[in-house]
């Protein structure tokens, strides 16, 4: 039977291990919603709780909470003189991905204010993996799991936080076969990073006819604003009134 996250990294003081597994299950849970910007709050707070957890590994001794680094370039650099005896992997190659993801999180806006291109969006593609990979050298580092474990156990904690949706390459399919068409496209929508284009949930959504789907699905969707159907590209996209609707009728279990 495959452990926990908590499980695997029972090494860890509570204190460490509690709030990074909840910062990684809050950023998954935003990054569906499509909240961007949220996905790279929580991504800077799991840099500093995962230089916590480094900077107390090499110290001999662990905070009893995650802080925030003075300087998180200059600090994470400093780990580097570690490097012999705790390992690349926490010592040099964590260090260079937390100073990546922290420049992101606190930079990146003021570079791009009045910009034609928001770049929320790719960013945080660029988070959700790099903090799929942290959480992964974690477990290789503390819980002693080879390369394939350590991301199966990442993957199995991702797909089991989601259960409303099945997917397999570019397949999904919703697992309540009763919710109606409009609350299936929502789901569909949440599950897929809150974009998707009309054919893809066409298909996924399982409907007979395109034709109907654009018309009593999409359509009505777009009126209430639950989500905005751009209808020259066929890109379809998820609104927050669509965010809330998913949430609030715990459309996300079954």
């Amino acid at each position: 039977m495959q452990p926990s996250l908590h499980d695997a990294l029972k090494d860890l003081p509570d204190g460490l291990r509690n709030p990074l597994i909840q910062l990684y299950e809050d950023a998954l849970s935003e990054y569906r919603a499509a909240r961007w910007e949220a996905v790279g709050t929580k991504a800077g707070k799991i840099c500093e709780v995962v230089y916590s957890i480094i900077q107390g590994k090499v110290s001999g001794t662990y905070p009893g909470k995650p802080s925030k680094p003075k300087n998180m370039v200059d600090d994470c650099k400093r780990l580097e003189q570690h490097n012999k005896t705790h390992g690349r992997s926490l010592c040099i190659q964590i260090p260079r991905v937390l100073t990546a993801v922290y420049e992101l999180r606190n930079n990146r806006n003021i570079g791009h204010v009045g910009s034609d291109v928001d770049p929320n969006h790719m960013d945080a593609e660029l988070m959700i993996r790099s903090v799929k990979w942290l959480m992964a050298e974690l477990l290789r580092n503390f819980a002693n799991l080879d390369t394939d474990a350590a991301r199966d156990l990442i993957e199995s904690v991702t797909a089991r936080s989601f259960h409303a949706v099945w997917a397999e390459g570019n397949v999904k399919r919703v697992l309540n076969p009763g919710l109606h068409m409009t609350d299936k496209t929502l789901v569909l929508l949440y599950a897929s990073g809150g974009r998707a284009h009309m054919d893809d949930l066409f298909a996924w959504a399982q409907h007979s006819n395109k034709s109907a789907y654009k018309k009593d699905v999409l359509k009505p969707l777009n009126k209430r604003a639950q989500v905005h159907f751009d209808v020259e590209s066929g890109l379809v996209t998820l609104l927050p009134p669509g965010v809330r609707h998913v949430e609030d009728k715990g459309l996300l279990t079954i």
